[in-house]
């Protein structure tokens, strides 16, 4: 019971950060600390904590793992004055009915998903002058989302 009441109160604790971040980037009042950082340390370090997270909670599960567990892959391409960054899936894909509002507010099919974090990202990652698309591959087994961000001009001193 007490495992139910934590995971309850963390999902409150997540809807109600997602419900406040969408009210400052409608007041235009979501600010950033931006810095210049490594991309390739970053993603390195990101892959080894979810590794490392992995061997800690080791555990058991009951469930189609060709559903739950689909393959998908991380690739950064760096072009012109950009990077973009692309995770692909080999799930059911985006649904052709969401596609096209994707990035809306509640935008979800979901009965677990409110519909804001795309939402959110979108927002994120346009106010640091990139874009985020999503399309689902060609091949018709699952999708791709990416994302561009400007990379830093180093200036010589």
């Amino acid at each position: 019971m007490q495992d139910v009441v934590i995971t309850s109160a963390k999902r409150l604790v997540r809807l109600t950060d997602d419900i406040l971040e969408v009210s400052r980037i409608e007041s235009h009042t979501l600010t950033f600390q931006k810095v210049i950082f490594n991309l390739n340390d970053l993603v390195s370090n990101i892959v080894q904590e979810c590794k490392n997270q992995l061997e800690r909670e080791r555990g058991s599960l009951i469930a189609d793992d060709s559903r739950i567990f689909t393959g998908s892959n991380l690739k950064i391409v760096y072009k012109d004055e950009e990077a973009v960054i692309t995770v692909r899936d080999t799930g059911i894909g985006i649904d052709s009915e969401i596609l096209p509002r994707l990035f809306e507010r509640f935008a979800s099919k979901s009965f677990q998903g409110t519909g804001l974090g795309l939402f959110i990202s979108k927002n994120i990652i346009e106010a640091h002058g990139g874009k985020i698309w999503a399309e689902n591959n060609r091949d018709g087994k699952g999708a791709a989302f990416h994302f561009s961000l400007p990379i830093a001009k180093m200036t010589s001193h």
